[in-house]
This record gives C-alpha cells, structure tokens and sequence, in this order.
C-alpha cells in the first residue's frame, strides 16, 4: 500500500471508555497498535471493472462474531486512511456499546451516548 497508508498508521489516536460510571483508558497509542491490539485484519480490495476505484477491508472479531467491514471515499477523491480508519474503529466501538470517547484524526468522537 502507499507510503500515505504507513503515515495514517503511525498517527496518535486515544480512546476511554466508561467502566461501571468510571472513565477508563482504553487505548493511547496509534491506529497500527490499536488494530494490532485488537486483532483488527485490514486488507486492500480493488473493483473488479474500475481500476481506479478502491476500498479498504477490516476484518474485526468481536466475541464469537466477525463483522467485515469496507469503506471507501471512492475513485475520484484522495484517500484520506485516517478517515476510513476512523469509521472502522467508530463501528467497532459502537457495536462493543459501551460509552466510549475517541480523539482520533483531530476529531472527538462521542459513541454511544444518550
């Protein structure tokens, strides 16, 4: 993958949950160690008639469960990783459900609020 997908990699993201009412550190480190962390898979996959077009694949167990996951900005517009990282760990986090706060990208996420 390009050299734009190794730097995303490398960016700083932190991530807290709430543990019975607590603020608990989760996760402060970067996307790399936080997909390693969690056994979170990401794999290129490229359209089979638009050579142009390109998406990412995240492979993330949870449980006894798997989702697999694709995101893409499509072929026209630059590729922003650190987006597409951004919605895959949002996915992962919502779907865990607990109260989670993720500063990733230079954004504050808030998942699972009420």
């Amino acid at each position: 993958m390009k050299n734009e997908y190794k730097e995303a990699l490398q960016k700083q993201i932190t991530i807290y949950w709430w543990n019975l009412g607590t603020k608990t550190l989760d996760h402060k480190g970067t996307y790399g160690e936080f997909f390693k962390k969690k056994e979170i898979k990401i794999s290129e996959v490229k359209h089979p008639n638009n050579k142009e077009y390109k998406a990412l694949k995240f492979n993330m167990p949870i449980g006894s469960s798997r989702i697999i996951f694709y995101t893409s900005l499509g072929s026209k517009t630059a590729w922003d990783y650190a987006e597409m990282f951004n919605n895959a760990i949002k996915l992962f986090l919502t779907y865990l459900g607990d109260k989670t706060l993720f500063y990733g990208n230079n954004r504050e996420f808030k998942i699972n609020w009420r």
